[in-house]
């Protein structure tokens, strides 16, 4: 939960009227409104002191309509959690 949150946390860095920021991808990735499927992997290092996370989404988002996509909803607020932005429709 706390790899999505910081994910979602990228929402700060996103310009709705802008295509793509660099410092929002995992963001519009998550939300990404085309993705039809998500998997997630968590791996430690060998001293077990860093984890690692990785998510894969199909199809692959990021690319193409972000108006469609990314739809600005309005009254999101950074604090607000990844389940309940998602669940807003």
């Amino acid at each position: 939960e706390e790899v999505s949150q910081t994910w979602y946390s990228e929402i700060d860095y996103h310009d709705f009227n802008q295509c793509y920021h660099p410092n929002s991808r995992h963001f519009t990735q998550m939300i990404w409104k085309s993705t039809t499927h998500a998997g997630f992997g968590l791996a430690l290092s060998q001293d077990q002191t860093k984890a690692y996370v990785v998510g894969r989404y199909l199809p692959v988002g990021n690319k193409g309509d972000f108006g469609w996509n990314v739809p600005h909803y309005q009254g999101v607020k950074r604090s607000a959690s990844p389940n309940q932005y998602l669940n807003e429709n």
